[in-house]
Formats: C-alpha cells, structure tokens, sequence
C-alpha cells in the first residue's frame, strides 16, 4: 500500500512539471500575440503624437479628445485593446480546452479507471462558471489584462506630457528600452500579469477536470492542495 502511494505520488509529481511546461508554451504564445500587437500600436502612437499641437497635447493630458487628432489617438488604442481582449481569450481557449481533455484523460489511465470521452469545450466551459479562489471567474481574469494595459497607456500618455516628456520619451516609457529587454517599460507589468493569468487558470482548469474524472470514477471526497 505504502508502494503504491509513494508511486502515485511520483508521477503527479513528474505530470507537474509537465504542467508547469505546456504552461510555459501557452505563456508564450499569449505573449507573442500580445507584443505584435504593442508594437504594431505603438509606431502610430508616436507619429499621432508628433502631430498634436500644444493646445492638443493639453487637451489630451486632461483625457478629452476634442479634435480629429485625439480622436485619432483615442480609436487607436481603443483598437488595441480591442484585439487584445479578443485574441488572448481565444488564444487561451485553444489551449485550455485541449488541457481539460488531457487531465481528464490522464486521472482515468491514472486510476486505471474507464470515464465518458471527454468534451474540452464542455469542460472550459464549465471551469469557467467556478470561480477561482478569492472570487474571480476565468473571464474576469482574462478580461482584466487588457483592461489593465489600456489604463497604464492612458496614463503614461497624460503624465509624459504634463511632466514634459517628449514623444519618444512617451513611447520608450510604455514600451521600454532594447538595451534592457524592454524589461523596464510599464507595459511589462503586463507581461507579468499574463503569465500568472494563464499559469493560475490552467491550474483551475486542470483541478475542475480531475475533479469531473473523480466524479465519474467514483471519488466521494476530493480536497485540492
């Protein structure tokens, strides 16, 4: 009995740091998007920057877009936030419903047991309706990286200019420097925030697929640590 605990215990060990791996992978993927993305919007925003006139800037330090210009501005990372909010969603789905399936799977041959064949789109979608511990549902989650991304931009954009930063200077600011990775750029805090996004929801997801498999299996008691 102690035997087989002990070789139970090995191989959920070796599958989560397979885990942390296929994680890795996704985080990438959501990060390439992502920088596409960035970098695409930000070479507009500095030659929409270099267009405003001084009352312009003013105006757009105080967040109103009162001429074609900020207007400009304004649709542009508008634009932005948009793909953004679409495309790691659905970049994540991929790969998450793909993950519920191979959890659920795994726990069956795990326990030597036979289960339904799993349906990935009906176990994310599923997972999605739990939320997660402290409150937050998958789509919150997901949702809030952009919302957050756009907020920063926004405020570098008035700060740079109501403390006298050039354009370049602005863009550096958000996007950061070659020379350090573009590590010290306030859009990096993003960066971070997607991969702690997408490690903590293909924790959840997997955990709500063993448990389908438990169910199934027949478990009466299933306490995640």
């Amino acid at each position: 009995m102690a035997t087989d605990i002990k070789k139970l215990f090995e191989a959920l060990t070796q599958h989560q740091a397979y885990l942390y791996r296929a994680s890795s992978k996704t985080v990438n993927e959501l990060l390439a998007l992502f920088n596409d993305d960035t970098s695409k919007m930000l070479s507009k925003l500095r030659d929409l920057l270099d267009e405003l006139n001084e009352s312009e800037k003013v105006a757009l330090a105080g967040g109103k877009y009162t001429t074609s210009n900020l207007r400009e501005i304004r649709d542009l990372i508008a634009q932005w936030f948009a793909s953004v909010n679409l495309a790691l969603p659905e970049a994540f789905a991929v790969s998450a419903t793909a993950l519920a399936v191979y959890e659920a799977n795994y726990v069956a041959k795990l326990y030597g047991a036979k289960i339904n064949k799993p349906d990935g789109e009906k176990l994310y979608a599923a997972a999605k309706k739990i939320p997660l511990v402290g409150g937050a549902l998958v789509d919150d989650l997901l949702s809030r990286i952009a919302e957050n991304a756009r907020q920063k931009v926004e405020y570098a954009i008035r700060d740079g200019i109501n403390s006298g930063k050039t354009n370049q200077e602005i863009v550096q600011r958000i996007r950061g420097t070659k020379r350090l990775n573009y590590e010290d750029g306030i859009l990096n805090g993003t960066k971070t925030d997607i991969e702690r996004t997408v490690r903590t929801v293909r924790s959840h997801v997997a955990n709500q697929a063993y448990l389908n498999s438990f169910n199934q299996i027949g478990f009466e008691y299933v306490r995640f640590v």
